[in-house]
């Protein structure tokens, strides 16, 4: 999800100044983007008291329709839960971004429904667009969200997340090559320009990280191949030289600027992933693959990382996703010192090991428990397979010093990477006991690592 759009801001480069040429060629249009291209979006929420019943709107289908007003930005944005015709249920989203209660059938976002326990969830948007006037211009606001009816007592209680996206797109040259360029706002300000500074908040209703998307397509122009993507406000790394990409002074074109900086390189031995790092004077997002890719010198923390793997046939990608956001505010994530001109490796990710542990022991019965780690000790928040589905939680076997299976079942998912089960032990059992965990994770590799006790 993320989103896209253009407003004035006054810039604070955190980088050199001075003022580099705007093409000419390379005036600024909205445009619609897919919702992976930039960062998790802050989300804005819509719940319980905040709905009111609709009372002299006008484009609504239904006489219970439930409104309420979102402020995004220097925008109040109308949302309505409405019908699309002569039935009961709510089953469709209207936007009023004038926010004077004036619903246009443009606006509509039909909601996708589910059932489970009496209650309803849904989503809405993904891939659709409104059109609305921004700064006295034709602008096209991309949105999505999730939505929930849950019933307690007979009595339902209504909920919306929605996030709005922009984007714009131009031509912008780096040295003497003119690329497209896109920039994306995903920050919920409804403004274009919003740099990212070496810094992130955790405990908010969105993604720990602000600024805006930079994307680069050095390829077919369809942004999809060949891409160079960064941090707006942040040094941008295209055909080998660093930039800093700045919006126009009235916010019509993009220009980048060469500049020095001292730099090393950062080596992730997979063939394809994405990361955050938090310096003490950058916050880069990054991706690559085998080859090593350069970074700013500064000292990293991990924010975020994804490793992906092929999908199986007609199966969605798979990947493994690590979120440190919590521990990178307070200074305790895993670091990485990048230093000019050198290479460092950087081994996150797979291959992991399974482990296994001793929670506890009472009256017989001893409690386990499994997690996976990587060379690097860190662990993974979620794990998607090849098939599209998550992680299922491993099998554990127990076994005595010849061999002897004494126990094979599946252990229980109890969230955040971390599985349990228990065990009884047989009476009058003593010697060595040895305990694994198999984890299937489609193609990434999952080595087991044997705990080894004494029953006494």
């Amino acid at each position: 999800m993320h989103k896209f759009m253009s407003i004035g801001l006054v810039l604070a480069s955190v980088l050199s100044a001075g003022t580099p040429a705007f093409a000419q060629d390379g005036k600024l249009k909205y445009v619609r983007c897919e919702t992976d291209s930039a960062l998790a979006p802050l989300f804005h929420e819509l719940k319980g008291g905040d709905w009111k019943k609709a009372a002299g709107q006008k484009g609504l289908s239904s006489r219970g329709a439930l409104v309420g007003t979102i402020k995004a930005g220097g925008m109040s944005i109308m949302v309505a839960l409405d019908t699309s015709g002569s039935g009961k249920e709510f089953d469709t989203v209207r936007l009023d971004p004038t926010g004077k209660g004036q619903f246009d059938p443009k606006g509509c976002l039909k909601l996708k429904l589910r059932k489970e326990d009496g209650s309803t969830f849904g989503s809405f948007g993904e891939s659709e667009a409104v059109e609305i006037k921004l700064d006295g211009k034709a602008a096209i606001l991309a949105v999505a969200g999730n939505y929930s009816c849950i019933s307690f007592v007979g009595t339902p209680t209504y909920s919306l997340q929605i996030s709005f996206y922009f984007a714009v797109e131009g031509k912008c040259a780096f040295g003497a090559k003119s690329y497209p360029v896109r920039l994306i706002d995903a920050t919920g300000r409804m403004e274009m320009g919003n740099a990212a500074g070496p810094k992130i908040e955790t405990g908010r209703a969105g993604p720990p990280i602000e600024g805006d998307t930079v994307m680069v397509d050095v390829g077919d122009g369809s942004f999809t191949k060949s891409v160079f993507m960064g941090l707006y406000g942040m040094p941008l790394r295209v055909d080998g030289k660093w930039y800093d990409v700045r919006l126009s002074a009235d916010k019509t074109e993009l220009a980048a600027k060469q500049i020095d900086l001292p730099a090393g390189r950062i080596k992730i031995p997979h063939d394809k992933w994405a990361c955050v790092l938090l310096g003490k004077k950058y916050l880069m997002r990054i991706s690559g693959g085998r080859e090593p890719a350069h970074l700013p010198e500064d000292c990293y923390q991990i924010v975020s990382f994804n490793e992906y793997g092929p999908a199986e046939a007609g199966g969605a990608e798979s990947f493994i996703s690590y979120d440190f956001a919590a521990d990178a505010s307070g200074g305790k994530a895993k670091a990485v010192e990048i230093t000019k001109d050198l290479d460092t490796t950087f081994p996150v990710g797979s291959p992991l090991t399974a482990e296994v542990c001793i929670d506890s022991s009472s009256g017989g019965k001893l409690s386990f428990s499994a997690c996976l780690k990587d060379a690097l000790e860190l662990s993974p928040k979620l794990i998607i397979c090849g098939s599209g589905k998550p992680l299922q939680p491993p099998f554990i076997t127990i076994s005595d010093s010849s061999g002897r299976e004494l126990h094979k079942g599946q252990m229980q998912d109890k969230g955040d990477g971390n599985f349990t089960c228990s065990w009884e032990i047989p009476a009058k059992m003593k010697g060595q006991t040895v305990v694994k965990a198999a984890f299937e994770a489609g193609p990434f590799k999952i080595e087991s690592k044997e705990l080894k006790f004494e029953l006494k």
